[in-house]
């Protein structure tokens, strides 16, 4: 991200379509680099207890435009990145 604002790039697109998902640490830090801080990730257990994974720092990587392509093959939630970064849509 710090070359891509050296670089003066005007807009980031994430190309998640086709992903089946990953490392939720992966998953969680992505995320991190987008938004200041707060609620990433809501994983339900086999007991619908949830647990919420946070991203805890307050550093933006990028706060230009950006868009996210997802498919319906995806296997990352990015709702609650829509929801606290309505830039998004």
């Amino acid at each position: 991200m710090d070359t891509l604002n050296q670089e003066k790039v005007d807009a980031v697109v994430l190309d998640l379509r086709n992903n089946g998902g990953g490392s939720l640490q992966e998953a969680i830090e992505l995320t991190g680099l987008f938004i200041e801080k707060g609620p990433v990730v809501q994983v339900r257990g086999v007991r619908n207890d949830v647990e919420v994974h946070e991203d805890r720092d307050n550093s933006v990587k990028w706060s230009g435009p950006f868009a996210v392509l997802i498919n319906r093959f995806y296997g990352i939630s990015i709702g609650n990145l829509r929801r606290s970064n309505p830039r998004l849509w």
